[in-house]
């Protein structure tokens, strides 16, 4: 006998805050998912109506929805500017070892009454929604996953912590202001460089996520004397120092601090 062609079963997920209401929707066959497509309905008009695309550097790329990979909604309304106004935020699973999660979100202007969106690709990390300054402002709390497997194996790194907030249609790196927290995240990090350092283990990504976060602070000159010591004892080469700087240069960890947090 013949096995039954398989179909595609579509699903809905919808979410509403005061006058504005979200459908997600996509179409899944087994353990494959197509056809994403948002509706956002605000006040009785429909602004958005499209496809979602999957923001893979190349598509097409299987996608995975929050709501199978993750066992959280894929559509979620949060405000995220303290505007009272809730953004809508789409997100998507890439499926992998290590990658990725990606963001869509949409954000309501009351100028042109239209709704401007903004991607984002955690890659490794994800994102967790905190309001981490206790002022009413929600802030994105992720890690920055570009040290993955720059200075060792993705399994011997460490990633040092993001924070990113939402205003004016993009997402801005506000890490630098927490400065409590960039301390927490360095002593976290030494820590763990001081417990592995002893074993067979490639401590060049520990050591440059907690330089990461000294040179946030302002502390330059601190971290490289940590990460000299480690070159004198023999944990990583020579040139390992300049290869830090030179990378946390070139992604913008060198800024000076602001002096709040």
């Amino acid at each position: 006998m013949l096995a039954a062609p398989a179909y595609a079963e579509p699903v809905s997920e919808k979410v509403s805050s005061g006058v504005v209401t979200a459908e997600f929707t996509y179409e899944r066959d087994g353990k494959r998912y197509s056809d994403f497509h948002l509706k956002v309905v605000r006040d009785g008009l429909t602004l958005v109506d499209r496809a979602v695309g999957p923001g893979c550097p190349e598509e097409p790329c299987g996608v995975v929805p929050s709501g199978i990979a993750a066992k959280q909604d894929s559509v979620r309304l949060r405000d995220l500017d303290a505007d009272r106004e809730p953004e809508v935020i789409v997100d998507l699973f890439t499926g992998g070892a290590h990658c990725c999660a990606y963001s869509t979100i949409y954000t309501f202007e009351e100028g042109t009454g239209k709704y401007t969106r903004v991607r984002r690709n955690w890659r490794d990390a994800g994102y967790r929604i905190q309001d981490v300054g206790r002022d009413g402002t929600v802030e994105l709390r992720s890690r920055d996953a570009r040290f993955g497997y720059a200075f060792s194996s993705y399994a011997e790194s460490y990633l040092p912590i993001q924070y990113f907030r939402l205003g004016e249609g993009r997402l801005t790196d506000v890490t630098p202001s927490y400065r409590r927290w960039l301390r927490a995240d360095a002593r976290k990090a030494l820590r763990l460089y001081q417990r592995v350092r002893e074993r067979d283990v490639n401590v060049g990504g520990i050591l440059a996520a907690y330089a990461a976060d000294r040179y946030r602070l302002g502390q330059r000159s601190a971290a490289r004397r940590t990460l000299l010591r480690a070159v004198r004892r023999g944990e990583v080469e020579p040139a390992y120092v300049k290869r830090v700087d030179r990378f946390l240069k070139r992604i913008g960890y060198a800024k000076r601090p602001k002096p709040n947090g």
